[in-house]
């Protein structure tokens, strides 16, 4: 008979032999595998649990943290069960209280004075089954029924701005024990592929973030910079890890709140701004920093991530950019969701989605309708970037059409005249301030190349294409030194023809 154990693999539990590799784990449950960081937890985490103080709870108003008295763990393990679940019966000025549950030990009542954020457990009307928790928001003296040995059961540590917006009806979803960065780092370890299971354990291969409504515009840049590609520790410290695919792109300061662990934010300003930031440990509220959302499973993926490991990511919600796709893929994810579609433009199941409003994921969520504009494919500029040869410039037209991210971006014609032998698209100097020459024209220019107006010219951030053949000018017009090759047309001429000024074309990479 074989020798089987339990393995949780991103939360799911499953039953193996005994002896397995990861590899073949991972390709049994459908879980891909891209190159992402794997994490291990050896099976020490329920007596980590049972020896720890600090419990997390999560509410539909976001999460607070709580240190728990060391003598009343017990008993405070007996109600944390009941807790889940449970709803906010009533908010004052004075406390909060969180209920009700059954409690068996008998009630009395005190007196004291209270300190904020102390947290006591309270028999309403000395009947044991209406017992709530309750949590002080002021200095005050007021009487409580309280168990016996449970005077103050312990304190709120963290996110007491979360306990102070709690409000009548909202739930307590979960109330978890916390553990500590260190605890987790003496019990997981790194896995490859080759590696086998002997013994239970917890495989952690991609992280789920939940997205906060407070911040829809960086949770739309998250959700951008994570799509298809996860994010790549860029650095990490003790405190956080930065993923700077986005970096340099401008992000708006929506919620500005403490960083607790978990926490995930964008920069909002300084050398760094459009960088993704997830704390490992808690920092205060930053101007600089947006906090877009919080990690629901898989810390350990992050507590454990080096400078340029790949981390695989989810988010909740999913992103509803639909940019890309063709009317017909649009309707299928969309009715998944519950979304109504309105077609316009080009309406066919074939035609490519080139626009829609609105444009934000939240926004489509709330509003439970979006529209969006269709294009046939003949008139969808197809471009190839030169990555290698030009990595500064592709950041730019990247930036500049909106292909950083979407997979369909947009130029603006700023003049177009057929006899001189190429179109030139707006720019953007902000984004092109410091745009080196890169990849310069050698020769000739050939019909159909992209290319950019270095910082050498007055007209910085220019994008053209040549339609013609030239051994002086590159595309937009200026002389070699000028001129930083980006790539080429392969496809979709259609949608630069008999354009005007002003006018709009749509580009897709290939």
């Amino acid at each position: 008979m074989e020798d089987y154990v339990e393995v949780w693999v991103d939360g799911e539990k499953v039953q193996v032999e005994r002896g397995i590799k990861v590899g073949e784990l991972l390709k049994r449950l459908g879980v891909s595998y891209e190159g992402q960081l794997i994490v291990g937890l050896r099976a020490v985490r329920e007596k980590l649990m049972q020896e720890s103080t600090s419990y997390v709870f999560n509410t539909n108003r976001g999460s607070f943290v709580v240190e728990v008295r060391e003598e009343v763990l017990e008993g405070w393990r007996e109600i944390t069960p009941l807790l889940s679940r449970s709803t906010v019966r009533w908010t004052s000025a004075k406390d909060v209280g969180i209920g009700p549950f059954y409690f068996s030990s008998k009630p009395r009542m005190a007196s004291r004075e209270w300190r904020p954020w102390d947290i006591i457990i309270s028999v309403e009307g000395l009947e044991l089954d209406n017992t709530h928790l309750v949590i002080m928001k002021s200095r005050h003296e007021s009487p409580y029924a309280l168990p016996e040995g449970f005077e103050v059961v312990g304190r709120v540590l963290r996110g007491r701005d979360v306990v102070a917006k709690l409000g009548v009806g909202d739930e307590v979803t979960s109330v978890q024990p916390l553990l500590t960065p260190s605890q987790v780092a003496g019990a997981a370890y790194r896995l490859s592929l080759e590696d086998v299971v002997a013994e239970p354990m917890e495989i952690y291969t991609r992280v789920l973030v939940k997205l906060l409504e407070e911040a829809p515009f960086g949770a739309e840049h998250f959700m951008a910079a994570v799509e298809g590609l996860g994010l790549t520790s860029s650095d990490s410290y003790s405190t956080f890890i930065r993923g700077d695919r986005l970096k340099g792109l401008p992000v708006p300061l929506e919620n500005q709140a403490r960083r607790v662990r978990g926490s995930v934010t964008v920069r909002v300003r300084g050398l760094n701004k459009g960088s993704i930031y997830v704390y490992k440990q808690a920092r205060p509220s930053s101007s600089h920093h947006s906090v877009v959302g919080f990690v629901e499973r898989g810390m350990e993926l992050i507590d454990m991530a080096k400078p340029g490991d790949f981390i695989a990511v989810d988010t909740s919600p999913r992103r509803l950019s639909l940019l890309g796709l063709t009317q017909g893929e649009a309707s299928k994810l969309l009715a998944e969701v519950g979304v109504e579609h309105v077609r316009s433009g080009s309406t066919g199941d074939d035609d490519i989605v080139v626009e829609q409003n609105p444009k934000l994921t939240f926004q489509v969520l709330s509003q439970g309708r979006v529209e969006t504009f269709g294009a046939s494919r003949s008139k969808v500029l197809k471009v190839k970037l030169y990555y290698e040869e030009a990595p500064r410039t592709v950041w730019y037209f990247k930036a500049l059409t909106g292909l950083m991210y979407s997979r369909v971006g947009r130029l603006k014609v700023y003049f177009a005249d057929p006899s001189i032998g190429f179109v030139l698209f707006e720019g953007n100097r902000e984004l092109a301030g410091g745009l080196l020459p890169e990849n310069n024209p050698q020769g000739k220019v050939a019909p159909f190349t992209i290319g950019v107006t270095n910082m050498s010219k007055r007209f910085v951030g220019l994008v053209g294409i040549r339609l013609s053949e030239s051994n002086s000018y590159g595309p937009t017009g200026e002389d070699f030194r000028g001129t930083n090759m980006v790539g080429e047309v392969v496809g979709g001429l259609e949608a630069i023809k008999g354009v005007k000024d002003g006018s709009s074309v749509y580009v897709m990479e290939v």
